[in-house]
Protein backbone atom coordinates (compact mmCIF):
# COMPACT_ATOMS: atom_id res chain seq x y z
CA UNK A 1 0.00 0.00 0.00
CA UNK A 2 2.47 2.39 1.03
CA UNK A 3 4.62 1.64 -2.34
CA UNK A 4 1.20 2.31 -4.44
CA UNK A 5 0.55 5.18 -2.46
CA UNK A 6 4.04 6.51 -3.11
CA UNK A 7 3.59 5.45 -6.69
CA UNK A 8 0.21 7.85 -6.93
CA UNK A 9 2.03 10.81 -5.65
CA UNK A 10 5.49 10.67 -7.33
CA UNK A 11 4.62 9.97 -10.42
CA UNK A 12 0.41 10.19 -10.86
CA UNK A 13 0.56 13.93 -9.32
CA UNK A 14 3.69 15.08 -10.74
CA UNK A 15 2.81 18.17 -12.72
CA UNK A 16 3.08 17.60 -16.34
CA UNK A 17 5.43 20.16 -16.79
CA UNK A 18 8.02 18.25 -14.87
CA UNK A 19 8.18 15.72 -17.16
CA UNK A 20 11.78 15.75 -19.33
CA UNK A 21 12.06 15.54 -22.79
CA UNK A 22 12.64 11.78 -22.34
CA UNK A 23 9.93 10.66 -20.36
CA UNK A 24 7.82 12.66 -23.17
CA UNK A 25 9.20 10.12 -25.72
CA UNK A 26 8.98 7.28 -23.95
CA UNK A 27 5.25 8.33 -23.20
CA UNK A 28 4.61 8.80 -26.78
CA UNK A 29 6.23 5.41 -27.90
CA UNK A 30 3.90 3.61 -25.59
CA UNK A 31 1.03 5.79 -26.93
CA UNK A 32 2.30 4.85 -30.65
CA UNK A 33 1.90 1.22 -29.69
CA UNK A 34 -1.65 0.90 -28.13
CA UNK A 35 -2.68 2.99 -31.50
CA UNK A 36 -0.57 0.05 -33.51
CA UNK A 37 -2.33 -2.62 -31.18
CA UNK A 38 -5.84 -1.20 -31.21
CA UNK A 39 -5.78 -0.31 -35.42
CA UNK A 40 -5.30 -4.17 -36.44
CA UNK A 41 -7.81 -5.21 -34.13
CA UNK A 42 -10.31 -2.62 -35.64
CA UNK A 43 -8.51 -3.73 -39.04
CA UNK A 44 -10.38 -7.06 -38.66
CA UNK A 45 -13.52 -5.72 -37.72
CA UNK A 46 -13.31 -3.56 -40.46
CA UNK A 47 -12.60 -6.52 -42.45
CA UNK A 48 -15.55 -8.21 -41.22
CA UNK A 49 -17.91 -5.22 -42.31
CA UNK A 50 -16.43 -4.63 -45.60
CA UNK A 51 -15.25 -7.54 -46.53
CA UNK A 52 -16.07 -6.40 -50.50
CA UNK A 53 -13.38 -3.57 -50.06
CA UNK A 54 -9.99 -5.73 -49.83
CA UNK A 55 -8.97 -8.05 -52.39
CA UNK A 56 -6.96 -11.46 -51.83
CA UNK A 57 -4.24 -9.38 -51.95
CA UNK A 58 -5.74 -7.04 -48.93
CA UNK A 59 -5.09 -4.20 -51.17
CA UNK A 60 -8.29 -1.78 -51.37
CA UNK A 61 -11.06 -2.12 -53.79
CA UNK A 62 -11.33 1.26 -54.31
CA UNK A 63 -14.37 1.73 -55.90
CA UNK A 64 -16.47 -0.49 -53.94
CA UNK A 65 -15.84 2.50 -50.38
CA UNK A 66 -19.54 2.54 -49.42
CA UNK A 67 -20.89 6.00 -48.94
CA UNK A 68 -20.75 7.24 -52.75
CA UNK A 69 -17.09 7.40 -51.61
CA UNK A 70 -15.80 4.43 -54.64
CA UNK A 71 -16.22 6.41 -57.95
CA UNK A 72 -14.83 9.26 -56.49
CA UNK A 73 -11.80 8.09 -55.22
CA UNK A 74 -11.10 5.56 -58.01
CA UNK A 75 -11.26 8.29 -60.21
CA UNK A 76 -9.25 10.21 -58.13
CA UNK A 77 -6.21 7.61 -57.84
CA UNK A 78 -6.20 6.27 -61.38
CA UNK A 79 -7.16 9.40 -63.67
CA UNK A 80 -6.51 12.05 -61.37
CA UNK A 81 -9.78 13.21 -61.65
CA UNK A 82 -12.32 14.28 -59.11
CA UNK A 83 -15.71 13.25 -60.52
CA UNK A 84 -18.03 10.14 -60.59
CA UNK A 85 -21.02 8.95 -62.55
CA UNK A 86 -24.45 8.24 -61.59
CA UNK A 87 -25.71 5.75 -63.39
CA UNK A 88 -29.58 6.51 -63.72
CA UNK A 89 -32.63 5.26 -65.76
CA UNK A 90 -32.77 8.73 -66.99
CA UNK A 91 -29.16 8.58 -68.43
CA UNK A 92 -25.79 8.58 -66.69
CA UNK A 93 -24.65 12.10 -64.87
CA UNK A 94 -21.59 13.63 -63.86
CA UNK A 95 -20.93 14.35 -60.75
CA UNK A 96 -18.28 16.75 -59.52
CA UNK A 97 -20.02 18.12 -56.44
CA UNK A 98 -21.34 14.86 -54.68
CA UNK A 99 -18.66 14.49 -51.99
CA UNK A 100 -16.25 16.83 -50.33
CA UNK A 101 -12.46 16.48 -50.54
CA UNK A 102 -11.20 15.52 -47.68
CA UNK A 103 -12.13 11.95 -47.11
CA UNK A 104 -11.32 11.49 -50.54
CA UNK A 105 -7.88 12.68 -50.32
CA UNK A 106 -6.85 10.95 -47.68
CA UNK A 107 -7.46 7.47 -49.93
CA UNK A 108 -5.45 9.34 -52.56
CA UNK A 109 -2.63 10.94 -50.08
CA UNK A 110 -2.29 6.97 -48.42
CA UNK A 111 -2.44 5.37 -52.03
CA UNK A 112 0.57 6.86 -53.10
CA UNK A 113 2.32 4.65 -50.12
CA UNK A 114 0.53 1.58 -50.08
CA UNK A 115 -2.92 0.60 -51.27
CA UNK A 116 -3.26 -1.64 -48.23
CA UNK A 117 -6.08 -1.46 -46.24
CA UNK A 118 -3.83 -1.72 -43.02
CA UNK A 119 -1.33 0.63 -44.05
CA UNK A 120 -4.30 3.50 -44.43
CA UNK A 121 -6.01 2.88 -41.00
CA UNK A 122 -2.62 2.45 -39.17
CA UNK A 123 -1.42 5.91 -40.89
CA UNK A 124 -4.55 7.96 -40.91
CA UNK A 125 -4.91 6.29 -36.74
CA UNK A 126 -1.36 7.75 -36.01
CA UNK A 127 -1.44 11.24 -37.86
CA UNK A 128 -4.87 11.87 -35.96
CA UNK A 129 -4.11 11.01 -32.48
CA UNK A 130 -0.42 12.20 -32.46
CA UNK A 131 -1.85 15.38 -33.13
CA UNK A 132 -4.20 15.18 -30.31
CA UNK A 133 -2.04 13.45 -28.21
CA UNK A 134 0.26 16.77 -28.19
CA UNK A 135 -2.56 18.73 -28.34
CA UNK A 136 -3.95 17.79 -24.88
CA UNK A 137 0.10 17.40 -23.46
CA UNK A 138 0.52 21.23 -24.09
CA UNK A 139 -3.35 21.97 -23.13
CA UNK A 140 -2.11 20.12 -20.16
CA UNK A 141 1.30 21.98 -20.02
CA UNK A 142 -0.59 25.85 -19.94
CA UNK A 143 -3.03 24.39 -17.40
CA UNK A 144 -0.26 22.39 -15.23
CA UNK A 145 -2.25 19.69 -14.73
CA UNK A 146 -0.55 16.54 -13.29
CA UNK A 147 0.05 13.36 -14.82
CA UNK A 148 -3.01 11.91 -13.91
CA UNK A 149 -5.17 14.55 -15.09
CA UNK A 150 -3.59 14.65 -18.69
CA UNK A 151 -4.02 10.60 -18.82
CA UNK A 152 -7.54 11.25 -18.13
CA UNK A 153 -7.99 13.65 -21.18
CA UNK A 154 -6.66 10.92 -23.27
CA UNK A 155 -8.64 8.41 -21.89
CA UNK A 156 -12.11 10.13 -22.24
CA UNK A 157 -10.91 9.30 -26.28
CA UNK A 158 -10.64 5.59 -25.56
CA UNK A 159 -12.59 4.38 -22.59
CA UNK A 160 -15.69 4.03 -24.77
CA UNK A 161 -15.64 1.23 -27.54
CA UNK A 162 -18.18 3.15 -29.73
CA UNK A 163 -16.42 6.50 -29.25
CA UNK A 164 -13.48 4.68 -30.45
CA UNK A 165 -14.99 2.45 -33.03
CA UNK A 166 -15.86 5.90 -34.89
CA UNK A 167 -13.20 7.52 -34.91
CA UNK A 168 -10.80 4.60 -36.04
CA UNK A 169 -13.29 4.26 -39.18
CA UNK A 170 -12.56 5.15 -42.30
CA UNK A 171 -15.37 5.04 -44.72
CA UNK A 172 -17.31 8.06 -43.49
CA UNK A 173 -16.36 11.50 -42.55
CA UNK A 174 -17.50 11.35 -38.84
CA UNK A 175 -14.17 10.23 -37.87
CA UNK A 176 -12.80 13.31 -38.94
CA UNK A 177 -15.22 15.34 -36.87
CA UNK A 178 -14.77 12.86 -33.86
CA UNK A 179 -11.35 14.00 -33.40
CA UNK A 180 -11.35 17.79 -35.33
CA UNK A 181 -13.93 19.45 -33.24
CA UNK A 182 -12.60 18.04 -30.09
CA UNK A 183 -8.99 19.09 -30.76
CA UNK A 184 -10.74 22.95 -31.85
CA UNK A 185 -12.68 22.80 -28.51
CA UNK A 186 -9.29 22.43 -26.51
CA UNK A 187 -7.56 25.03 -28.84
CA UNK A 188 -10.49 27.45 -28.47
CA UNK A 189 -10.32 27.21 -24.72
CA UNK A 190 -6.79 27.53 -24.61
CA UNK A 191 -4.06 30.31 -24.73
CA UNK A 192 -1.66 28.47 -27.72
CA UNK A 193 0.59 30.55 -29.37
CA UNK A 194 -0.72 30.39 -33.15
CA UNK A 195 -4.06 29.72 -31.75
CA UNK A 196 -6.03 31.21 -34.72
CA UNK A 197 -3.92 29.89 -36.97
CA UNK A 198 -4.84 26.26 -35.93
CA UNK A 199 -8.18 27.11 -35.21
CA UNK A 200 -8.60 28.36 -38.52
CA UNK A 201 -6.89 25.35 -39.96
CA UNK A 202 -8.85 23.10 -38.68
CA UNK A 203 -12.09 24.41 -39.63
CA UNK A 204 -11.39 24.90 -43.20
CA UNK A 205 -10.95 21.07 -42.52
CA UNK A 206 -13.92 20.15 -41.02
CA UNK A 207 -15.54 22.90 -44.20
CA UNK A 208 -14.12 20.41 -46.60
CA UNK A 209 -15.24 17.21 -44.91
CA UNK A 210 -19.22 17.33 -44.18
CA UNK A 211 -21.74 19.41 -45.45
CA UNK A 212 -23.73 19.89 -42.23
CA UNK A 213 -20.48 21.42 -41.02
CA UNK A 214 -20.85 24.52 -42.87
CA UNK A 215 -23.13 26.48 -40.39
CA UNK A 216 -20.95 25.66 -37.24
CA UNK A 217 -17.56 26.60 -39.57
CA UNK A 218 -18.83 29.83 -40.26
CA UNK A 219 -20.71 30.49 -36.96
CA UNK A 220 -17.49 29.50 -35.29
CA UNK A 221 -15.33 32.24 -37.40
CA UNK A 222 -18.15 35.15 -37.14
CA UNK A 223 -17.25 34.42 -32.83
CA UNK A 224 -13.92 35.14 -33.43
CA UNK A 225 -13.75 38.25 -35.92
CA UNK A 226 -16.36 39.95 -33.93
CA UNK A 227 -15.79 39.06 -29.99
CA UNK A 228 -12.27 38.40 -29.78
CA UNK A 229 -11.12 40.73 -33.25
CA UNK A 230 -9.73 38.03 -35.25
CA UNK A 231 -9.17 37.53 -38.63
CA UNK A 232 -7.11 34.29 -38.90
CA UNK A 233 -9.90 31.75 -38.78
CA UNK A 234 -12.70 32.93 -41.25
CA UNK A 235 -9.76 33.95 -43.61
CA UNK A 236 -9.13 30.63 -43.57
CA UNK A 237 -12.75 29.84 -43.87
CA UNK A 238 -12.90 31.71 -46.83
CA UNK A 239 -10.13 30.28 -48.51
CA UNK A 240 -12.10 26.86 -47.71
CA UNK A 241 -15.37 28.02 -49.07
CA UNK A 242 -13.88 30.28 -52.23
CA UNK A 243 -11.79 27.43 -52.97
CA UNK A 244 -14.28 24.45 -53.18
CA UNK A 245 -16.67 27.15 -54.87
CA UNK A 246 -14.15 28.04 -57.78
CA UNK A 247 -13.48 24.64 -58.21
CA UNK A 248 -18.01 24.01 -58.43
CA UNK A 249 -17.74 26.72 -60.23
CA UNK A 250 -15.17 25.89 -63.26
CA UNK A 251 -16.55 22.24 -63.73
CA UNK A 252 -20.73 22.93 -63.09
CA UNK A 253 -21.14 26.82 -64.18
CA UNK A 254 -22.38 27.43 -60.50
CA UNK A 255 -20.95 28.45 -56.82
CA UNK A 256 -21.31 25.61 -54.30
CA UNK A 257 -22.26 27.38 -50.71
CA UNK A 258 -24.59 26.64 -48.16
CA UNK A 259 -27.34 24.24 -48.67
CA UNK A 260 -25.85 23.54 -51.95
CA UNK A 261 -22.17 22.85 -51.08
CA UNK A 262 -23.22 19.70 -52.16
CA UNK A 263 -25.18 19.38 -55.51
CA UNK A 264 -26.90 16.23 -53.94
CA UNK A 265 -27.74 17.27 -50.76
CA UNK A 266 -31.49 18.13 -51.82
CA UNK A 267 -31.69 14.28 -52.27
CA UNK A 268 -30.62 13.99 -48.77
CA UNK A 269 -32.90 16.19 -47.78
CA UNK A 270 -35.70 14.51 -49.39
CA UNK A 271 -34.62 11.32 -47.41
CA UNK A 272 -35.96 12.90 -44.27
CA UNK A 273 -39.04 14.49 -46.15
CA UNK A 274 -41.43 11.44 -46.22
CA UNK A 275 -44.24 10.50 -44.58
CA UNK A 276 -42.51 7.11 -43.85
CA UNK A 277 -39.01 8.58 -42.17
CA UNK A 278 -40.74 8.30 -38.40
CA UNK A 279 -41.79 4.48 -39.70
CA UNK A 280 -37.70 3.84 -40.19
CA UNK A 281 -36.04 6.25 -37.97
CA UNK A 282 -33.56 5.92 -36.01
CA UNK A 283 -33.65 2.12 -35.37
CA UNK A 284 -34.05 0.69 -38.79
CA UNK A 285 -31.52 2.36 -41.40
CA UNK A 286 -33.20 5.25 -43.36
CA UNK A 287 -31.53 4.21 -47.15
CA UNK A 288 -34.49 1.34 -47.10
CA UNK A 289 -37.76 4.13 -47.02
CA UNK A 290 -39.33 3.88 -50.16
CA UNK A 291 -38.52 7.43 -51.75
CA UNK A 292 -37.72 8.89 -54.95
CA UNK A 293 -34.76 8.01 -56.05
CA UNK A 294 -33.75 9.49 -60.01
CA UNK A 295 -30.80 6.86 -59.68
CA UNK A 296 -32.59 3.68 -58.85
CA UNK A 297 -35.02 2.20 -61.31
CA UNK A 298 -37.12 0.65 -58.77
CA UNK A 299 -38.05 4.15 -56.82
CA UNK A 300 -38.41 6.12 -59.92
CA UNK A 301 -42.05 5.61 -59.56
CA UNK A 302 -42.17 7.63 -55.98
CA UNK A 303 -41.39 10.44 -57.91
CA UNK A 304 -43.99 13.17 -59.31
CA UNK A 305 -43.28 14.40 -62.61
CA UNK A 306 -39.97 12.91 -63.19
CA UNK A 307 -37.99 14.18 -66.22
CA UNK A 308 -37.16 12.30 -68.98
CA UNK A 309 -33.65 12.78 -68.72
CA UNK A 310 -31.20 14.60 -66.48
CA UNK A 311 -28.52 16.21 -68.11
CA UNK A 312 -26.44 17.45 -65.32
CA UNK A 313 -25.78 17.53 -61.43
CA UNK A 314 -27.59 21.05 -60.53
CA UNK A 315 -30.65 19.68 -62.77
CA UNK A 316 -30.33 16.38 -60.55
CA UNK A 317 -30.02 18.95 -57.23
CA UNK A 318 -33.17 21.61 -58.45
CA UNK A 319 -35.54 18.40 -59.01
CA UNK A 320 -35.26 17.59 -55.57
CA UNK A 321 -35.46 20.68 -54.39
CA UNK A 322 -38.34 21.80 -56.16
CA UNK A 323 -39.91 18.60 -54.60
CA UNK A 324 -38.91 19.29 -50.97
CA UNK A 325 -40.63 22.66 -51.17
CA UNK A 326 -43.67 21.14 -51.98
CA UNK A 327 -43.42 18.70 -49.60
CA UNK A 328 -42.69 21.59 -46.96
CA UNK A 329 -45.43 23.44 -47.53
CA UNK A 330 -48.17 20.60 -47.32
CA UNK A 331 -46.53 18.56 -44.31
CA UNK A 332 -45.44 21.51 -42.06
CA UNK A 333 -46.88 19.43 -39.69
CA UNK A 334 -45.35 15.86 -40.17
CA UNK A 335 -41.99 17.70 -40.61
CA UNK A 336 -42.40 19.57 -37.41
CA UNK A 337 -43.34 15.77 -35.17
CA UNK A 338 -40.66 13.99 -37.22
CA UNK A 339 -38.69 17.41 -35.80
CA UNK A 340 -39.49 16.20 -31.96
CA UNK A 341 -38.45 12.58 -32.90
CA UNK A 342 -35.04 13.87 -33.83
CA UNK A 343 -34.82 15.57 -30.69
CA UNK A 344 -35.60 12.97 -28.46
CA UNK A 345 -33.21 10.62 -30.82
CA UNK A 346 -30.10 12.50 -30.31
CA UNK A 347 -30.68 13.14 -26.61
CA UNK A 348 -32.80 10.27 -25.45
CA UNK A 349 -32.06 6.92 -27.75
CA UNK A 350 -29.77 4.47 -26.37
CA UNK A 351 -30.22 1.51 -28.52
CA UNK A 352 -28.51 0.55 -31.14
CA UNK A 353 -29.76 2.65 -35.01
CA UNK A 354 -29.41 2.09 -38.71
CA UNK A 355 -29.90 -1.35 -38.66
CA UNK A 356 -31.10 -3.44 -41.53
CA UNK A 357 -34.61 -3.95 -42.47
CA UNK A 358 -36.31 -6.76 -42.43
CA UNK A 359 -39.76 -7.32 -44.05
CA UNK A 360 -42.63 -7.56 -41.58
CA UNK A 361 -39.72 -8.11 -38.51
CA UNK A 362 -39.64 -5.01 -36.43
CA UNK A 363 -36.65 -3.83 -35.60
CA UNK A 364 -34.35 -5.21 -32.06
CA UNK A 365 -33.89 -2.37 -29.36
CA UNK A 366 -30.47 -3.34 -28.65
CA UNK A 367 -29.69 -1.18 -25.48
CA UNK A 368 -25.68 0.36 -25.77
CA UNK A 369 -24.04 0.90 -22.84
CA UNK A 370 -21.62 3.19 -24.10
CA UNK A 371 -24.67 5.44 -26.34
CA UNK A 372 -26.22 5.68 -22.62
CA UNK A 373 -22.88 6.91 -21.33
CA UNK A 374 -22.42 9.01 -23.72
CA UNK A 375 -26.01 10.89 -23.87
CA UNK A 376 -25.80 10.78 -19.74
CA UNK A 377 -22.41 13.17 -20.42
CA UNK A 378 -23.74 15.10 -23.01
CA UNK A 379 -27.10 15.90 -21.09
CA UNK A 380 -25.03 16.72 -17.30
CA UNK A 381 -22.77 19.11 -19.20
CA UNK A 382 -25.65 20.92 -20.71
CA UNK A 383 -27.41 21.65 -17.71
CA UNK A 384 -23.99 22.24 -15.81
CA UNK A 385 -22.81 24.50 -18.82
CA UNK A 386 -26.81 26.47 -18.16
CA UNK A 387 -26.01 26.24 -14.71
CA UNK A 388 -22.19 27.90 -15.38
CA UNK A 389 -23.60 31.01 -17.37
CA UNK A 390 -26.87 31.85 -14.69
CA UNK A 391 -23.77 32.38 -11.93
CA UNK A 392 -21.16 33.86 -13.69
CA UNK A 393 -24.21 36.19 -14.84
CA UNK A 394 -23.78 36.19 -18.60
CA UNK A 395 -19.86 37.59 -17.94
CA UNK A 396 -18.73 36.74 -21.32
CA UNK A 397 -14.95 36.92 -20.12
CA UNK A 398 -15.76 34.01 -17.65
CA UNK A 399 -18.04 31.96 -19.60
CA UNK A 400 -15.79 31.35 -22.90
CA UNK A 401 -15.59 27.56 -22.51
CA UNK A 402 -19.76 27.52 -22.42
CA UNK A 403 -19.81 30.02 -25.62
CA UNK A 404 -17.37 27.49 -27.31
CA UNK A 405 -19.39 24.27 -26.04
CA UNK A 406 -23.28 25.63 -27.21
CA UNK A 407 -22.07 27.27 -30.44
CA UNK A 408 -20.74 23.81 -31.42
CA UNK A 409 -23.97 22.13 -30.39
CA UNK A 410 -26.37 24.69 -31.35
CA UNK A 411 -25.02 25.13 -34.85
CA UNK A 412 -24.62 21.13 -34.83
CA UNK A 413 -28.71 20.57 -34.29
CA UNK A 414 -30.51 22.32 -37.56
CA UNK A 415 -28.77 20.16 -40.14
CA UNK A 416 -29.67 17.22 -38.15
CA UNK A 417 -33.13 18.92 -37.46
CA UNK A 418 -33.63 19.25 -40.94
CA UNK A 419 -31.91 15.76 -42.36
CA UNK A 420 -31.29 13.37 -39.48
CA UNK A 421 -28.70 12.13 -37.08
CA UNK A 422 -27.56 8.77 -36.14
CA UNK A 423 -25.23 8.06 -32.53
CA UNK A 424 -22.17 8.07 -35.09
CA UNK A 425 -23.09 11.25 -36.07
CA UNK A 426 -23.00 12.79 -32.26
CA UNK A 427 -19.57 11.33 -31.37
CA UNK A 428 -18.02 14.92 -31.32
CA UNK A 429 -20.69 16.27 -29.03
CA UNK A 430 -19.78 13.46 -26.44
CA UNK A 431 -16.23 14.07 -26.68
CA UNK A 432 -16.54 17.80 -26.10
CA UNK A 433 -19.03 17.01 -23.52
CA UNK A 434 -16.25 14.72 -21.66
CA UNK A 435 -13.81 17.56 -22.06
CA UNK A 436 -16.24 19.97 -20.82
CA UNK A 437 -17.23 18.19 -17.57
CA UNK A 438 -13.49 17.26 -16.63
CA UNK A 439 -12.35 21.10 -17.29
CA UNK A 440 -14.90 22.47 -15.43
CA UNK A 441 -14.06 19.90 -12.13
CA UNK A 442 -10.72 20.41 -12.74
CA UNK A 443 -11.32 24.41 -12.24
CA UNK A 444 -13.38 23.76 -9.20
CA UNK A 445 -10.43 21.70 -7.59
CA UNK A 446 -8.13 24.24 -8.18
Amino acid sequence: MILLKNLYNKVLLKSVNRLSQVNIISLYIIFLISILISSFFFYNSFIFLYPEIIDDKLDIIYKNIPFEYGQVVENLIVNKQYSSIIEAPTGDVEFHLNRLPIVPFIFFLTSLFSSKLYFLIISKNVIFFSILFFVLLHFSKQKNYDFLSFLILNLIFYYNFYNLKIIYNFVYADYITGVLLPILFIISISNFKFKYFYIGSVISILYLSKANMFLLCIVLSFYFLIFEKKKVPIFFTLIAVVGWGFFGYVKTNKFPIGPSVLSTNSHALSISFNKDFHKFYPLISVDYINGCDLAVKDKIKFCKNAPDKINNEWEFYDFYKKQNKEYFKKNKDIIFKDMILKIKTIFFNFYEDGQSYEMNKLPEKNFDIFIFINKLVLIISIIAAFINIIKKKLNISNIKTEIFFFIILFSSLPPYLLGWALNRHLVYLFLISHIYLFVKLKFKQN
